[in-house]
């Protein structure tokens, strides 16, 4: 369960998926294996996300990275960017669509929608 910022020097509470970058670290299934992997997830508030990523240490750890050097470009393209494989592991950020709110509903209705 996500509770904190995964950068060890920040201790901001998760709260909302769209707050920060959510990745995933999972088992890497090959070909057409009906193998199942019970991914693991870690958030970066957005603070941190603005300068920093996640990336998989030699020791297949997850560990805070700056992240000028690990986003891949066509990044915006997809709900899920692998970042790093290692080891058997696949560690990569999702991306969270949210569907927009109506302009038919009122305003009050409105906000209550996007605080949730």
């Amino acid at each position: 369960m996500l509770t904190t910022c995964a950068n060890p020097n920040c201790r901001e509470a998760f709260r909302y998926l769209r707050d920060g970058k959510l990745f995933r670290l999972q088992t890497e299934v090959k070909g057409s294996s009906s193998e199942t992997s019970n991914p693991e997830y870690f958030w970066l508030c957005a603070r941190c996300a603005e300068t920093m990523s996640l990336r998989l240490a030699e020791d297949r750890q997850v560990v805070v990275v700056d992240a000028a050097v690990t986003h891949p470009t066509a990044a915006a393209e997809f709900d899920f960017v692998p970042l790093d494989r290692r080891g058997g592991l696949l560690l990569g950020c999702l991306r969270i669509v949210r569907a927009p709110i109506p302009r038919a509903l009122s305003l009050p209705r409105r906000r209550a929608a996007y605080a949730s």
